[in-house]
């Protein structure tokens, strides 16, 4: 199962994890790196970011989305992929 982990990589080469996790044996892993958007690294992790997003103003007071519209198109999606 493939599994996707926030991380740094320092100018010196060292990967630095932003949430901890365990591994049960060695893995081959390939990183990606990524376009920098700022010259300031998140001090939080990604779980610390998304409740200041849950918890911010605009995310409380923004409308409830309709299950039935949602759900024609999470189908519509899906159909997209012609599997």
């Amino acid at each position: 199962m493939l599994q996707t982990l926030e991380a740094v990589i320092t100018q010196s080469g060292w990967v630095k994890f932003n949430e901890p996790f365990t591994l049960e044996h060695s893995v081959k892993a390939y990183v990606t790196i990524l376009p920098n958007t700022t010259d300031e690294l998140p001090e939080s992790s990604s779980g610390q970011s998304l409740l200041q997003v849950l918890d911010s103003a605009a995310f409380s007071q923004s409308p409830f989305g309709e299950s039935d519209s949602m759900e024609k198109q999470i189908q519509a999606n899906r159909n997209a992929w012609n599997d």
